[in-house]
């Protein structure tokens, strides 16, 4: 196909071919002009649609009579569109993007038009994305697949539409783009969702492992926080003035341990008996609880500690000269007397009265019964028990 002439629009984009053969069967081929695309052929009225083939470029074919002056073939070309922006960790939930607040990698983002999907990609590691060579007139929608462990921000806060987030339910409302234009202000901000630990560190008086009515919290325990095996605290915190502590904006799917320090003049009580929710979960030699792997908005408030101050008992030894079964005034210790310490009718420490006839047992375990024997001395008798 040799061209029979060939001409160039002008500044308004008009062209002509004059002089042509009446009865000749004429076609015009437009070239698309640099990064344009051509527009669909012969919709609507004839005079003003385009007649050039999408693919070939070509018009249809025009026989024209004697005089005869077609001014309806024309040609329509479009700039192709495009959308795209960021997707953001709103990391205030204010639903806008902050100078501070980093892209969002890997998030599957969707074209939608007409309810169908078009084309999918995903976010670079800024958190940028964009769907190129689109058609202008079309309504197109973004629709964002939340990642694991991630909510959607609260749509279209502000009057500044470069920083909000748009979608609503996951996809956005639809936008129609003109010839060449570049929508940068399509945004999907995401707050991460965070998990809490935490509850009682409380003084166990009867050293039972359970918090049981009346016992109080201890205040100002140091806590820490360790995460998955690690030994350097995540966090710290210590216990307010009723003995609570704990660890928010925690992340899903880490194994946390809570690792509690014993008071000064305290001990740790037995771990993990009874009910979870009321035991003490710290162990009584390393201070640390178990592990746990908390869900995306889970608040677990079982992990407690129990301490008591270490009891003790003893007195003394006397001479009851007077044989009443009192100490009075003037009677003196009795010293070098063996005090055996029982428990449930096992001897579990023993001494031997000073000068002054004293003696003590201490660091004794509350809520346990004991008993004390005396070995009676040489030449001594037992005086009447509880005068």
């Amino acid at each position: 196909m040799t061209p029979v002439a060939s001409t160039t629009t002008n500044a308004s984009g008009v062209y002509s071919f004059t002089g042509l053969t009446p009865g000749v069967s004429y076609t015009v081929v437009f070239a698309a002009p640099t990064g344009y695309t051509a527009t669909v052929a012969n919709v609507g009225d004839d005079a003003t649609d385009s007649d050039a083939d999408p693919v070939t470029g070509r018009s249809g074919s025009y026989t024209l009579a004697a005089n005869e002056s077609n001014l309806t073939v024309d040609a329509g070309f479009f700039r192709p569109a495009s959308l795209g922006d960021k997707v953001f960790v709103d990391a205030n939930r204010d639903g806008l993007q902050q100078p501070s607040e980093t892209g969002l990698a890997s998030v599957t983002v969707t074209l939608v038009s007409n309810g169908t999907a078009l084309a999918s990609v995903v976010t670079g590691a800024d958190g940028v994305y964009s769907f190129t060579g689109l058609t202008p007139g079309v309504p197109y929608s973004v629709s964002f697949t939340a990642p694991a462990n991630y909510t959607a921000s609260t749509p279209n806060v502000g009057g500044d539409d470069t920083l909000d987030s748009d979608p609503i339910n996951g996809i956005t409302q639809s936008v129609t783009l003109a010839s060449g234009q570049n929508n940068t202000t399509i945004d999907a901000g995401f707050s991460l969702l965070t998990a809490s630990l935490g509850d009682l560190v409380f003084e166990d008086s009867n050293a039972n492992g359970q918090q049981d009515a009346g016992e109080a919290g201890i205040a100002g325990v140091a806590v820490q926080l360790l995460a998955d095996g690690g030994v350097t605290p995540v966090a710290s915190t210590t216990t307010n003035a009723s003995g609570v502590y704990s660890f928010t904006g925690l992340t899903p799917g880490v194994s946390y341990t809570v690792v509690f320090a014993a008071p000064t003049g305290y001990t740790a009580t037995v771990t993990n008996v009874g009910n979870d929710a009321t035991d003490s979960d710290a162990d009584p030699v390393t201070g640390r609880s178990g592990s746990y792997t908390l869900a995306a908005n889970e608040s677990n408030l079982t992990v407690d500690a129990g301490f008591f101050r270490p009891a003790s008992l003893g007195d003394k030894v006397f001479v009851d000269a007077n044989r009443d079964g009192l100490q009075q005034p003037s009677e003196t210790g009795l010293a070098s007397v063996t005090v055996t310490l029982v428990s449930n009718g096992t001897a579990l420490a023993s001494v031997v009265t000073g000068a002054d006839g004293v003696y003590s047992f201490t660091g004794l375990t509350p809520g346990v019964p004991y008993s004390v024997s005396f070995t009676a001395p040489a030449n001594f008798t037992a005086s009447t028990p509880n005068v």
